[in-house]
C-alpha cells in the first residue's frame, strides 16, 4: 500500500518492521498517511479499506508512541 511494492517485498519488510522496537508505530504511520492520501484525493473506496486495515491492525499491534515525535522517520 505504502510504496507500491510487489506483495512479497511488503510483506519482508512488514515482518522487518515488526521485528523492530518502532515497528507497530512505523507500520501505523504508514497505514495513517496512505488513509489521509485517499481521503484528500476524494477516493472514499481506498480510504475506508485502508481505515479497516489500520483498525484490524492496531487491534493486534497497539501502538504506544509516535515515531514522528521521537524524532525518528523510518
Amino acid at each position: 500500500v505504502h510504496e507500491h511494492l510487489p506483495d512479497i517485498v511488503a510483506l519482508e519488510k512488514v515482518t522487518h518492521f515488526l521485528s523492530q522496537e518502532y515497528g507497530n508505530a512505523a507500520i501505523h504511520q504508514m497505514l495513517q498517511d496512505e488513509f489521509r492520501k485517499a481521503f484528500a484525493k476524494g477516493d472514499l473506496d481506498r480510504a475506508t479499506l485502508i481505515e479497516r486495515m489500520l483498525l484490524i491492525f492496531d487491534s493486534g499491534h497497539p501502538v504506544e508512541r509516535d515515531r514522528r515525535r521521537d524524532g525518528r522517520t523510518h
